[in-house]
């Protein structure tokens, strides 16, 4: 029973990270569109963006750099060579401290 939790807990990490990565994403290039734009009048949204992109960037700068380096080639850059941490980690340091990141990760995301 405790295994399964475990597990379900693991993936809506997994998740809650995957949200937040494609949602940041998405205010980078939003930001990077909006640059040298004259404004039109429009409620400024632009903070909004920049809020985010700020409240993720500090949430990582919190990471050691094993950390940094899992949860930006899992979640942030989408790496497409699905075991790319074979070169840094065994199986198990690598899911020990990619489930440490992602605790880390969000509770800092949460503070911010």
């Amino acid at each position: 029973m405790d295994d399964e939790i475990n597990r379900n807990t693991y993936h809506l990490m997994e998740i809650k990270i995957s949200q937040i990565a494609a949602r940041y994403l998405l205010c980078q290039e939003w930001l990077r569109k909006k640059e040298g734009r004259v404004s039109s009048g429009e409620k400024d949204t632009e903070s909004h963006y920049a809020t985010y992109v700020a409240r993720v960037e500090n949430s990582y700068k919190e990471l050691d750099e094993n950390q940094k380096l899992i949860v930006n080639n899992d979640f942030f850059y989408q790496n497409s060579y699905p075991f790319w941490w074979e070169t840094y980690f065994s199986k198990s340091s690598y899911y020990r401290i990619k489930k440490i990141a992602m605790s880390k990760f969000l509770r800092n995301f949460m503070d911010a």
